[in-house]
């Protein structure tokens, strides 16, 4: 069985403000470590789960996070930018499940730790077909998109409840409670770190077909955080302006969304 581990540092246990995650600031050292801890946590359950192959995804900011001199090294590690996939870059139909490891809620969402979409600094909302739409939302899309099912994910509780929206048969952990977008109960990391090797070895075990795969038309709709990133990603063909922050695009293939997508979100980050 081979399985698909994207971690993202948001949703691990203990972190709790812009200064845990972002790579100049004080606490960032010890996020590292947190997040390294809780995704070995993972790779030994599915290992005690019969699991043969495993792919670590350091989806967090630059992607250079995990410290991989203290992963465990019957993963192999996936970091480094630029990515097509993004958080999911590695994936394809090979895969038995994905787990999304230390994930958030979307932008916007009450007492969602440290929520965003993708960039803090670029993304206001991201719709598919009309609805709201975080990286949980997308990424199990895309997962499905491929014949993967995801079975397993873990955060805060917001970011559960959003996953609860897209999966009714993985299993959840729960590491933390948003009491405000800078503020937690969290859980001590190594109990965090017990529930998610259990969860790990659960969900491995008892993996099913939990997948819709997405059909299209698709309608992608990002309002931009400034109106100088909807004028740069409009220049893109196919990509219609419709208001000053807000830019559309529409096709039949999710695979080609996901990937403009990508293009629209790296445009954005540099304007």
């Amino acid at each position: 069985m081979k399985i698909f581990i994207s971690v993202d540092m948001e949703g691990i246990a203990g972190v709790v403000d812009e200064k845990d995650t972002l790579n100049d600031g004080k606490e960032y050292k010890a996020s590292r470590r947190l997040m390294t801890q809780e995704t070995n946590a993972a790779i030994e359950g599915c290992l005690n789960a019969g699991a043969r192959k495993i792919i670590v995804a350091d989806s967090h900011s630059t992607t250079r996070n995990i410290i991989a001199s203290s992963l465990n090294p019957e993963a192999r590690l996936i970091s480094g930018l630029p990515r097509p996939l993004g958080q999911m870059e590695g994936l394809d139909e090979s895969f038995s499940g994905v787990f999304l490891l230390g994930y958030h809620s979307m932008n916007g969402t009450r007492n969602g730790v440290l929520d965003h979409s993708w960039s803090s600094n670029s993304i206001h909302f991201v719709k598919i077909n009309g609805k709201e739409i975080g990286e949980i939302g997308l990424n199990t899309m895309l997962a499905n998109y491929y014949g993967v099912p995801v079975l397993l994910v873990s955060g805060c509780d917001k970011a559960i409840n959003e996953a609860k929206i897209y999966l009714d048969k993985a299993e959840f952990v729960v590491v933390k409670a948003g009491l405000g977008r800078t503020s937690v109960s969290s859980l001590h990391p190594e109990k965090a770190q017990n529930l998610i090797r259990k969860a790990s070895e659960k969900a491995v075990k008892n993996a099913t077909d939990n997948i819709l795969q997405p059909e299209g038309p698709f309608k992608l709709e990002i309002m931009f955080k400034k109106s100088s990133m909807a004028e740069m990603t409009s220049l893109i063909p196919d990509v219609a302006r419709d208001s000053g922050r807000k830019v559309t695009y529409q096709t039949n293939d999710f695979l080609q969304l996901f990937k403009v997508f990508r293009v629209l979100l790296f445009i954005s980050c540099q304007v």
